[in-house]
């Protein structure tokens, strides 16, 4: 009877080893480790696209930011202050006669109005703003040019 107990053994230790090496548990710790950083770095780019106007956010606009001066103060206030606005989805330092693109979200004309006036003016810092309504989206690409 040994010899039967150990082939029910042996045959069930076989199925437990096929089963995990497809789970990934039977990798040795530098491939688990290499195969769970490739697929997390590759997992962590994915986003759902969510359409802006079935949300209600009907209008996209462009606003160029000009500061005044370039302190380290006054740079960390606005950034703060542009992360924490819900209606900017978007927020780019750039190069030329103003210091930040911003990309906003409206309901409408007047929401947009709101976002403008009320908030990205008044934020301290902000000397001069300059935006600029899009009309209709020709292209928005969803994957890079990677070959």
């Amino acid at each position: 009877k040994p010899r039967e107990f150990n082939w029910v053994i042996g045959v069930i230790l076989f199925l437990l080893t096929l089963f995990l090496s497809f789970t990934g548990y039977l990798l040795p710790w530098d491939q688990l480790a290499y195969w769970a950083i490739t697929v997390g770095t590759a997992i962590a780019g994915y986003a759902p696209v969510l359409d802006t106007r079935k949300l209600g956010l009907e209008l996209e606009a462009y606003v160029l930011i000009n500061l005044p001066a370039h302190t380290d103060e006054i740079i960390d206030n606005f950034e703060r202050e542009i992360l924490a606005n819900p209606y900017v989805i978007a927020c780019h330092a750039v190069t030329g006669d103003m210091d930040y693109l911003v990309r906003v979200v409206a309901r409408d004309m007047e929401q947009l109005s709101d976002i403008t006036l009320k908030t990205l003016v008044r934020i301290p810092g902000v000397r001069d703003i300059r935006t600029v309504v899009a009309l209709k989206e020709i292209k928005q690409a969803r994957k890079l040019p990677l070959g």
